[in-house]
């Protein structure tokens, strides 16, 4: 009896179906997608695909592995083909029927089967072996074919008859000689000599230039020490922020100091300045009177002679002391008439020098708190050369 390897197998999927869809009826959800994911597999079958399925399925549930003690439950078997004609849904869950504990009695056509269905599963199995064998026998030809249509090419190449070159003795070469062999060796030697020269100049200057890196490395690692430049640089900082902080604080009293000494430098400028206004008008006025004496009473001009008189007596003491100052310092290129009348009477000079005083007790005060590197301007200028 010849079977069909396609039925069967079509066969199998069918029942494989069937069986999940009767053990899962009570899920309509799951067997609804059960039987779109086959159907687009295979085609319905008919019903006596479906019986021959349901006859499969209650004949392994009627197998066990032991020897039945009673047969009374042979009637269960017509019965259950009874209700297979109605709907597979209607049927029992497997957990509402009633489990048979004794194997069945089984027919002559459930025997011939199971009898059929190894035949047919071993028969579709070697069939997919054959088929598979000729798959690779065929792969196997194509690639025996392959090669031998390589080895043919090149067999029909290399049978080609080869011309063969031959030398044609009408060409006249030129005449060579032992000079001219000698002539052209000594040239490709010069060449030769001045290319190894150039070479060996150039090698000679990498070399050098190699021997001054290294030196100048060395130089530099020996003379520059990174640490102590970041030590140096780090505290020059920290240096400059403080000389800035201080200076920023003690600024106000430093502007009020210089704005007092310059009050009291421009008063005596000016002190001096009114003097020499006065004693060039008396001058003015002694030089008129001289001039106009013979108009003038005699009363009037004594008390304007002894007034006139005093100023000039006191303008050529003072003059007289410069001169004998100069004479005791030993400045001997003074020119008359050329100092300047500076002088202040002593009343003033001891005004003056309270006042500078004074000044000079305020500047001290300011930088009391200070440390010398931050107020005495050699110490600054120093860390500033170092720097440099």
């Amino acid at each position: 009896r010849k079977v069909d390897l396609s039925t069967d197998e079509e066969e199998d999927e069918t029942i494989h179906s069937l069986e999940n869809k009767d053990d899962q009826s009570s899920s309509s959800t799951s067997s609804s997608s059960l039987e779109e994911e086959f159907s687009s597999v295979v085609n319905i079958p008919d019903a006596a695909f479906i019986q021959a399925a349901r006859r499969k399925r209650e004949l392994a549930r009627a197998q066990n592995d032991y020897i039945s003690l009673d047969v009374k439950h042979t009637s269960a078997i017509p019965g259950m083909k009874k209700n297979s004609g109605e709907d597979p849904e209607s049927e029992p869950d497997d957990h509402e029927k009633r489990i048979a504990f004794t194997p069945k009695s089984q027919t002559l056509k459930q025997r011939m089967a199971e009898e059929t269905t190894p035949r047919n599963e071993e028969t579709s199995e070697e069939s997919q072996e054959d088929e598979n064998q000729d798959i690779w026998e065929q792969q196997q030809m194509r690639k025996a074919v392959k090669i031998t249509e390589g080895r043919d090419l090149d067999l029909s190449y290399s049978s080609e008859p080869q011309t063969v070159k031959k030398f044609d003795t009408s060409i006249s070469l030129p005449p060579v000689n032992l000079g001219i062999i000698k002539k052209q060796l000594n040239t490709r030697l010069t060449l030769l000599q001045d290319t190894h020269r150039s070479h060996l100049r150039e090698y000679e200057k990498y070399i050098q230039d190699v021997e001054s890196s290294k030196s100048t490395i060395q130089n530099l690692e020996n003379s520059s020490n990174q640490a102590l430049n970041f030590k140096f640089y780090k505290s020059m900082k920290i240096y400059v922020e403080n000389l800035i902080d201080c200076l920023n604080e003690k600024i106000v009293s430093i502007q009020e100091i210089e704005s007092s000494m310059h009050a009291l430098l421009l008063k005596q400028a000016m002190t001096f300045m009114k003097r020499r206004q006065d004693e060039l008008k008396h001058e003015s006025t002694y030089l008129q009177q001289l001039s106009r004496r013979s108009e003038t009473s005699t009363n009037e001009s004594l008390a304007v002679d002894e007034k006139t008189q005093w100023i000039l007596e006191e303008i050529e003491s003072r003059r007289s002391r410069r001169r004998q100052a100069r004479a005791l310092s030993g400045n001997c290129d003074h020119q008359e008439g050329t100092s300047s009348d500076d002088e202040l009477s002593s009343a003033d000079m001891n005004d003056f020098q309270k006042t500078q005083d004074n000044i000079s007790q305020d500047h001290k005060k300011i930088f009391e708190d200070v440390h010398d590197d931050f107020c005495n301007i050699q110490h600054i200028l120093l860390k500033f050369q170092q720097w440099r």
